[in-house]
């Protein structure tokens, strides 16, 4: 009978010690589960964060790579607009024949853009005042650069002696600016100061200069 109750108080408080585990374990599970969620709350805010600020950087440095491409193809526009101007200029002045001139005369693709616009409503406020300055000046050259370079291929047809070189010029100088800009915000970047003690003409001569080119 003895034997038989100690028995029984064992049991007993086995399940008491196995019922005190699991309370343990619940509350325990239940503390973390509690933690998870606040930790993942404070972290959440710092994750998207970083992923905008990742996603800024990889968005900026696509910006920096077209820009210095459209600067490598703005100097072969600069050498052929040169070219064609220098041309058409000879042939009005009878220094080469007009077929030799026709068959030299050829323009440059225009300039496009296929990032620059997409990211740049993202990267904007990241940019300096400065910078910002620089991107807005970029926009309307090659606006305007585009909007000539149309206009010359409309005329290509056309007799060499028929050109509109005081267009060819033009664009010339404004391929030109986006040479010495672009290339300026490329190398300098958060350093960038924009210039306002140079006219255009400056820094097409300028530009041209280092090119060894000389405008007739």
């Amino acid at each position: 009978m003895m034997k038989h109750s100690f028995s029984g108080i064992v049991l007993a408080f086995d399940k008491v010690s196995i019922d005190k585990n699991g309370v343990s374990m619940d509350i325990s599970k239940g503390v973390f589960a509690i933690l998870g969620v606040i930790v993942g709350g404070l972290m959440a805010p710092l994750v998207a964060s970083w992923t905008r600020r990742f996603e800024r950087k990889a968005k900026m440095s696509e910006f920096y790579t077209e820009l210095d491409d459209l600067r490598s193809h703005s100097e072969r526009m600069i050498i052929m607009l040169a070219h064609a101007n220098d041309i058409c200029a000879k042939a009005k002045k009878n220094i080469m024949p007009i077929q030799d001139a026709e068959k030299a005369y050829s323009l440059p693709s225009p300039l496009t853009f296929y990032i620059i616009e997409k990211n740049c409503p993202e990267i904007y406020s990241s940019l300096t005042i400065e910078q910002r300055r620089a991107v807005r000046a970029i926009m309307n050259i090659v606006s305007s650069l585009n909007s000539k370079l149309a206009k010359l291929s409309e005329m290509a047809s056309k007799s060499v002696l028929d050109q509109d070189v005081s267009l060819i010029k033009a664009a010339l100088y404004e391929a030109c600016s986006f040479k010495y800009v672009s290339e300026r915000l490329c190398n300098e970047r958060d350093r960038f100061i924009y210039f306002q003690d140079k006219t255009n003409d400056d820094i097409a001569k300028d530009v041209l200069a280092a090119f060894n080119i000389n405008i007739i």
